[in-house]
């Protein structure tokens, strides 16, 4: 019988009886480490890319392009952490399209310059507002980047033809102190 305000799953013994249960040796916990430790990951990398207010043809002309260019990009990039597989784009939102991505990698920094280059070169082709990327790593720490058009130039993106936004701030925040642009490259 379960000890009061403790459950037991149907076909399972209560805990009462489990209490005696076999320990596991050193050994064994050791092993159990080493397989979860071959399971862990140096880096989670998430964020997302906020795209325009909706308002009429013009900006689904523009979520249209956004959405043709992320899945225009290979499944699995250069470098190996870079690829469609990282990203959804959200339509449904509000009235503002959001791109977001995510993933856990192993041995995330050797590879950060090459990541930040590809998503900046992702910036350069769609149209966008604000992009922000968080990064928790081992080796690097907690980062956080963020882009943001210049000025007023998302208006450039409903003239006729729409004109890309290739100038923009860039942000950052991070536990180590260091501009996240000057790390060792791969």
């Amino acid at each position: 019988m379960p000890l009061r305000g403790q459950m037991s799953l149907p076909g399972t013994p209560p805990v009462s009886d489990r209490l005696g249960a076999h320990q596991p040796s050193a050994t064994e916990c050791a092993a159990r480490w080493q397989i979860a430790d071959n399971m862990a990951y140096d880096a989670i990398v998430y964020g997302c890319i906020d795209c325009f207010l909706a308002g009429g043809e013009d900006w689904r002309r523009l979520w249209r392009h956004n959405r043709t260019v992320i899945d225009d990009l290979p499944e699995r990039g250069d470098p190996p952490l870079w690829g469609r597989r990282l990203f959804s784009v959200d339509e449904d939102s509000s009235r503002i399209q959001v791109v977001h991505f995510g993933g856990a990698f192993k041995n995330f920094a050797p590879y950060w310059r090459g990541w930040l280059e590809r998503f900046e070169g992702l910036l350069r082709q769609i149209y966008w507002n604000t992009a922000r990327v968080h990064i928790e790593d081992e080796e690097l720490g907690r980062i956080t980047c963020r882009w943001e058009v210049k000025g007023e130039s998302w208006h450039l993106a409903i003239q006729e033809p729409p004109v890309l936004q290739v100038e923009w701030d860039f942000t950052w925040q991070a536990d180590h102190g260091i501009d996240p642009r000057q790390f060792p490259a791969e």
